[in-house]
Formats: C-alpha cells, structure tokens, sequence
C-alpha cells in the first residue's frame, strides 16, 4: 500500500506543479466588437502588484489597485507557491507523509476562491466591450482538482499506524524467573490430584463463573466445572467468540476452573496481550498463570473485561 500511496501522491504533486504554467496562460480576456481580444495573465497582474516596491517592473504590467494588490498576493502568488511547495514535497518526501495532500487540496480551494471573485480585476467596460475568465481559470480547477482526487486516494492507500501495545508480551524463556514471584506457574510435570481429591471433586460438581464486564459479553455469566477449559477468541472455534473485535486475536486464551485449590488457570495466546485491571504489565504469554477469583482481567484492551468470580 505504501507504494500505490506514493505512486497516487507523485500524481497529485505533477498535477499541481502544472499550475505554475498557468501564471502565463490569459486569465481574463476583453472581447470588444470589431477589435481582437485582450487578454492578462496572472504574471502581469502579480508585476503590477509589485511594481509599487520596484518601479522597474511597472512596464507592461497591469496597474493594480492597493486593494487589488491584497487580491492579487491571496489568489495568485499564494496558490502558486503552496502549489510549488506541495508538488516538490509530495515528488521528494516518503510515501506516508501527509501534509502534501492537505497542501494540494488548500491549492484547488484557492483557485475556486480565484476563478469566483476574479470580476474584482475587471475595469468598467465601455461601451460594447465584456471581460470574460481566461483559460487560466479552467486550466487551474481542472489540474488542481485532479491533484487534490489523486491526493484522497493516496491518503486511503496510506497504511495505518498501528496502535502501540501497551506492554511488551514476554516469551517463555525469558519470564520464567520474573514472574514466578509474582504468578503462580504450573508446571508440566506437576503432580495430578490424588484419586481421593478427583472423587470428591466428582461428588460436588463446584464450578467457577465467567462474569462479563464490558465489551461483546457485557452482562454475561459463564459457569466453568471443575477442569473444563473455556476458549476466546475471534475465530469461530472458540466458545467464547469475538468475531470484529481488533485487539483480540484468533486464539486469544483458554480460562479453566481448578477446584482443588480454587483458582482459575489462565492461558494466554495472544498477540495484543491479557492485563488484570489496575496492571501494567501484560500477563505471561504461553504459560498457565493462577489466578484468584475476584480477578478482574482486560482481553487486549479496556473494551472486554470480565471478572473471575
């Protein structure tokens, strides 16, 4: 996408710069019956402009009024250099930058600003003679509304900024000796619960609830028995599904009851990350991670929060 983008905005900024032609293109005409046309250019209009600080630029410039020459500087020489700045900007500058479609787009706004309050140049008309828009007019609308249509496409092409994630997702190697303080790890190799324990457990078929918070569940109560994994996500497979929730990801964790020692197991996959509420940190990623009902944790961000009661 960044390079349709830059493709799309080099089109907008060779569009523009063609307005610099354009300063020498008739931009009001005279018609008079019986006589040829007469026709201005912005050039002579921004040379008479001028020549109230150098003389020397007064030949064949057209004479402009104090008034005519604040005109003249907002509807000619401003679009002209705006129009220069965003078409070197937009040719030389990287493919995500975006000041040089905002530019272009000031551009075509000036110019209809220009082609609708041009009448303001036109002396009184004598008799059987009309001041009419030069082609000017239409070569500025045209070429800096191309500009300004390829600038939005390329503005659509540009490619999002992804929001940072809050907190770094620790792989396993690395967070085994600093989360142990802090969570509770099970590891593989720890012992089962003895046959007694599992009986009891069969007799009193206790069970942890899921509460949603906030978020796609909002309201929600899930019961979890006694070893049975609940699984989130955003793909359909997971009995918990958060199908166009951005910041949880396919398989985002599985959350399983233990009644033996009454804690909930959480596992998460993620990419985005799992907090508990009030945290900073992400929660271990790949690792079954204890935690105590009362819980409150945030799947990805504040959008879906649940509470292990």
């Amino acid at each position: 996408m960044n390079r349709f983008a830059k493709t799309f905005r080099v089109i907008a900024s060779l569009c523009v710069l063609f307005n610099m032609a354009s300063l020498f293109v008739p931009v009001i005409r005279r018609v008079q019956d019986n006589y040829a046309d007469l026709t201005w250019t912005q050039i002579d209009y921004i040379r008479g402009m001028l020549s109230t600080f150098i003389p020397s630029l007064a030949e064949g410039a057209q004479e402009v009024t104090e008034s005519q020459s604040v005109w003249v500087l907002g509807f000619m020489v401003l679009p002209a250099a705006v129009s220069l700045t965003a078409g070197v900007w937009g040719i030389v500058g990287s493919q995500v930058q975006k000041i040089s479609s905002m530019l272009v787009t000031m551009v075509f706004l000036l110019y209809v600003g220009m082609a609708a309050t041009i009448d303001c140049l036109w002396p009184q008309a004598a008799a059987g003679q009309a001041f009419r828009r030069g082609f000017a007019c239409v070569v500025v609308l045209v070429c800096s509304g191309l500009g300004t249509l390829f600038s939005v496409v390329a503005l659509f092409a540009t490619p999002r900024k992804v929001k940072a994630i809050r907190g770094e997702i620790p792989q396993v190697e690395e967070v085994k000796e600093q989360v142990e303080a802090k969570y509770h790890i099970l590891a593989e190799e720890e012992p089962k619960l003895e046959k007694k324990t599992q009986e009891a457990a069969q007799e009193t078929p206790a069970h942890g609830v899921l509460v949603g918070l906030s978020g796609v569940y909002a309201g929600a109560e899930i019961s979890i028995a006694d070893g049975t994994e609940i699984l989130l996500g955003r793909h359909s497979h997971n009995h918990l599904v958060f199908e166009g929730q951005g910041n949880i990801s396919r398989d985002h964790c599985k959350i399983r009851w233990d009644e033996a020692c009454q804690k909930y197991i959480f596992h998460d996959y993620s990419c985005n990350g799992s907090f508990i509420k009030g945290e900073e940190n992400c929660l271990p990623q790949n690792l079954d991670i204890q935690l105590a009902p009362g819980t409150t944790i945030m799947l990805g961000n504040e959008n879906n929060i649940f509470y292990l009661k």
